[in-house]
Parts: structure tokens; sequence; C-alpha cells
């Protein structure tokens, strides 16, 4: 099949992401992380503070919880590619509407070579690449939906099995 064929004009991913996590020589301090803006600022001018929020509770004690800045959220004026920059990692993120994977890839390339020319990662730990997809069915009362009007494959149910 052509790209062409393969490329779909609707596709339904509202957002792709690449996450990678490495080991670097040393741990950047939060304004470290910050330096990675200046290089960024062209293509995601806009940033934000990243969050981790942790919630310990248990039957009968109070609720404990903290909060610590872990990075940064660079965004393009658009708000739909984001480089999130974090110690021992980084994120790329590209929000619908999804061009096409080669697209995809080649910015978080190039992102992941700013991170890199900036912390100098040792040894590259995980990847993870995720979609997140959204297909809308509509719903009508009364009637009910064939599924494989709107997927190609899918996962079939067994006839019950119950004995008597």
């Amino acid at each position: 099949m052509s790209e062409a064929e393969n490329h779909y004009s609707r596709a339904p991913i509202t957002e792709a992401i690449i996450d990678l996590h490495c080991e670097l020589p040393n741990v950047p301090g939060l304004k470290d992380l910050l330096g990675v803006r200046t290089l960024l600022r062209e293509t995601y001018p806009n940033h934000e503070e990243f969050r981790s929020v942790l919630v310990q509770f248990a039957p009968g004690s109070s609720v404990n919880s903290t909060e610590q800045l872990v990075g940064y959220r660079f965004l393009n004026n658009d708000g739909n590619r984001i480089a999130l920059v974090r110690r021992g990692g980084l994120s790329f993120s590209w929000l619908a509407p999804y061009d096409r994977w080669e697209s995809f890839r080649a910015e978080a390339r190039r992102v992941w070579e700013i991170y890199s020319s900036v912390f100098n990662p040792t040894q590259i730990t995980r990847v993870g690449v995720r979609y997140v997809n959204r297909i809308d069915i509509p719903v009508s009362l009364g009637q009910g939906i064939d599924l494989d009007d709107y997927f190609r494959t899918g996962a079939r149910i067994a006839p019950s099995c119950h004995s008597s």
C-alpha cells in the first residue's frame, strides 16, 4: 500500500506521546531544566511548571499530601505540541489534529537532540510510545450498534457458555 492509502484524513488520535527516560551524568537542578527553554523558545515559546502530587492516606488517619516541582512543559503557540522536560527524561506530545508518524517522529527527535545536547544522557533506560484515540459512536436509544461499522478488527465476545 502507498503512504497515502495508510493515512487517515481524520485520524482518531487526540494525542500521540513519545516518552524517554534516561540516566544523566549529573542530576539537573530546576534552573538547569529551564535552560532548555532558550533552545526551544522559537518553536515552544510558552512554558509552565509541571508538578507531582503525592497523596497518602490510611483508614483512621489524616490525609497527607506533598507537591513538588519536577519539570517544565514547553508549548508551541497553538498549545498542541508539548515538550515535557524533567530530571531523567523527556516526553513529547502532539495533540489533535495529528498529522502522521513521520512528522511526529521528526519533531520528537529534534526536541530529544536539544535535550541531549544540554544534559548528555549516558543511557536511555525506557522508551514509550502511546496514542490516545477518540472514536465517537452515536448511541441511539433502543437500537443496537454494529461495531463493524467503526472498526476493521476487534475483539469478539464468545457466546454464553453457561451450563444448566
